[in-house]
């Protein structure tokens, strides 16, 4: 994988973001796949929310996917696969850019028919703890007519536009590029994370 992890970090280093076909084999990917409507049709998602903590609110004029975050302790085995793989290109870009990237989060995404996220940049005003930004898509037979594309603006405000198919991923800079998915019509299903560069606090209770 650390040719895939270098051309992730190249594409990076020259554009802020990096798209790579098939960055898993396909069995890992239908496993997931089948992983994530398993825990839809349990009813585990729930509507994803702006903002950070108490002080998130769900905001469905921005944005109407629903989320489940993955936890890092995960047995299933796909899921064991999935954060191995990535824990390692997170060590890769951390080492070739010279970062401090302690940790990864990520969770799982679904966007129903006529969902969509609009315009918006994943570093959080008041702190600066997102490196890079992790999109990896979960969707089988992907068509033009199913919409729910991810579109990135670039600093040099080109506009990319980036198909949501099955193990394709999706790596930019979380500080500097504005991006948005466009309505579905069809289900979207990703797993969606974030380098970070901050450790995971202890949850206390008052």
């Amino acid at each position: 994988m650390e040719d895939v992890f270098g051309s992730v970090a190249q594409q990076l280093e020259l554009s802020s973001y990096a798209m790579v076909e098939n960055f898993i084999n396909k069995d890992l990917a239908i496993g997931l796949y089948n992983e994530i409507t398993s825990l839809i049709n349990e009813d585990e998602l729930r509507e994803a929310a702006i903002g950070r903590g108490v002080q998130s609110d769900v905001i469905k004029s921005i944005r109407k996917d629903e989320i489940k975050w993955i936890n890092q302790d995960n047995d299933s085995p796909v899921v064991v696969e999935l954060l191995s793989t990535i824990n390692s290109m997170g060590a890769f870009l951390g080492n070739y850019f010279r970062v401090s990237i302690k940790r990864y989060e990520g969770h799982w995404a679904h966007y129903p028919p006529g969902a969509f996220y609009k315009k918006h940049v994943d570093q959080f005003q008041e702190t600066s703890n997102r490196i890079f930004s992790i999109i990896l898509y979960l969707n089988p037979n992907w068509q033009e007519k199913d919409g729910g594309e991810l579109i990135i603006y670039l600093e040099n405000e080109e506009v990319v536009k980036i198909k949501p198919t099955l193990g394709s991923l999706v790596c930019f800079r979380s500080d500097v590029l504005f991006h948005e998915v466009l309505p579905t019509q069809k289900s979207r299903y990703s797993v969606t994370g974030w380098y970070r560069n901050d450790e995971l606090l202890p949850l206390t209770i008052a």
